[in-house]
């Protein structure tokens, strides 16, 4: 092959059996051949029990590689499409879950792939061969953010803090809640309060108001002594009783979809809810690729890593459950990269 002026080359498995001769080709020939582990679909009825813990492991061990060649064909008449189908779907699981490309098969089967309802919308957004950012757009991805992990005085939090502010002044985060909060003296209420710099702007311009916060990190030193700050776990404490406006910027996407829903109950108690989060999309992907130059490498990690795990329309809405808790919804989203809940308690 290297005669014929071949360079290199990706040899597939089609079924777990190959997998370890795979990787030891690539081992003896690294410079030359690439593997790529899979179950090919006319194998699909091979897999044995704990298959995808095994792929899983072999990938995280080769991280090259790729996950091929996998996909359903409708030519063969075995396996049975009802046994390629799931064998298919896990292996593009596994392969979004470790950010790794994929060759698929596909013959006489393309109609499952392309319908309104087809199981695998949430799924092939992956592979836009245009954007490797849309491998984000509708799949959220969890993964802990480094400033939730340091000290609240550690010389990277605090600078990391700063360019929070920053971002959160472009976006027009802070602008935007400031102008959404109902005059009617009713308290107000802020979840992940961080370090009270909304706070205090909305305790100056709502004197009236009875202001509550919770948050982990302890008190801000310069918070006005009226705001009520909460520290703990969020999960651990009971909502106010007294209504009032609910506000959450850049808070709820740290948070699994079960907590979310448990998220969803706490917040019944409250008349209005003002939510900003980032939106899940390749343009904001972009923006902090631009962006990672200039801000801290504990923010650039963060920045990436919160909007992969934000939201795209309707999720939020639909995770909080706040329609069927008698909530009047309008939702928005900003080209920077904010989505947006303006929620009001139906009488």
């Amino acid at each position: 092959m290297r005669d014929a002026g071949v360079t290199g080359c990706v040899v597939n498995a089609s079924r777990e059996e190959d997998w370890e001769a795979v990787r030891a080709l690539a081992q003896d020939f690294p410079d030359f051949v690439r593997s790529a582990y899979g179950i090919h679909p006319w194998f699909a009825n091979t897999p044995k029990v704990g298959w995808q813990d095994r792929l899983r492991e072999i990938l995280i061990h080769d991280p090259s590689a790729s996950v091929d060649e996998i996909g359903v064909d409708g030519w063969v008449s075995e396996p049975k499409m009802e046994i390629q189908q799931p064998v298919f779907r896990e292996q593009i699981k596994i392969a979004v879950e470790l950010e790794r490309p994929v060759t698929i098969h596909c013959l006489k089967a393309w109609g499952i792939f392309f319908p309104g309802e087809s199981p695998y919308k949430n799924l092939l957004m992956a592979w836009d061969h245009a954007s490797n950012a849309n491998i984000y757009i509708n799949m959220r991805k969890l993964t802990p953010e480094l400033l939730d992990h340091l000290p609240h005085n550690d010389p990277g939090a605090r600078r990391s803090r700063r360019d929070l502010r920053r971002i959160n002044f472009f976006m027009g985060n802070e602008r935007w809640i400031m102008s959404m909060i109902p005059n009617t003296g009713q308290s107000i209420t802020e979840i992940g309060a961080g370090d009270g710099h909304l706070l205090s702007r909305i305790a100056t311009q709502h004197p009236d108001s009875a202001i509550v916060a919770y948050d982990l990190a302890p008190r801000p030193l310069r918070l006005p002594a009226k705001a009520d700050w909460k520290q703990g776990d969020l999960f651990s404490q009971p909502p106010p009783q007294s209504g009032g406006a609910l506000i959450a910027n850049l808070f709820l996407h740290h948070f699994d979809e079960p907590q979310l829903r448990e998220l969803g109950k706490w917040m019944g108690a409250f008349d209005t809810l003002i939510i900003n989060e980032p939106l899940r999309a390749g343009f904001p992907l972009l923006m902090a690729k631009l962006a990672a130059p200039f801000i801290h490498p504990i923010t650039r990690h963060d920045m990436r890593v919160s909007i992969e795990a934000g939201f795209v329309t309707g999720e939020l809405a639909d995770l909080l459950d706040v329609k069927e808790k008698g909530f009047n919804i309008i939702e928005t989203t900003d080209w920077r990269g904010g989505i947006r809940l303006y929620c009001t308690k139906l009488k």
